[in-house]
């Protein structure tokens, strides 16, 4: 169990900031989300998250399905999550819906 974690939690900055860096910053999450992997003991759990707009709520999971694909792993999602109540979306400014996380029983 040396070097393995019962809880990983992964808080990375905005790793795309505009559509030009998208491809490089997913493979950077995917990345960062199969080292978070390799020292999440089985049966543990990670919490992963993105604060990047440009990566919608579908891509991330699909992201992070093929870093749990990279490492042969697999997972459940216990629980999908957003901003808090008190970080409103303006309807009109869809840009404030940046924040995803998964909360994952590896």
């Amino acid at each position: 169990k040396d070097g393995s974690y019962d809880m990983v939690a992964l808080d990375p900055p905005a790793l795309i900031v505009n559509k030009k860096s998208f491809s490089q910053g997913v493979k950077a999450y995917r990345e960062l989300n199969v080292e978070a992997l390799r020292v999440t003991s089985p049966g543990g759990v990670l919490s992963t998250s993105s604060c990047s707009y440009h990566l919608l709520e579908d891509r991330f999971e699909e992201m992070v399905q093929k870093a749990l694909a990279d490492k042969a792993r697999e997972a459940r999602v216990l629980r999908r999550g957003s901003m808090s109540a008190d970080h409103p979306v303006i309807p009109a400014m869809l840009e404030g819906r940046y924040l995803k996380n998964l909360f994952l029983a590896v």
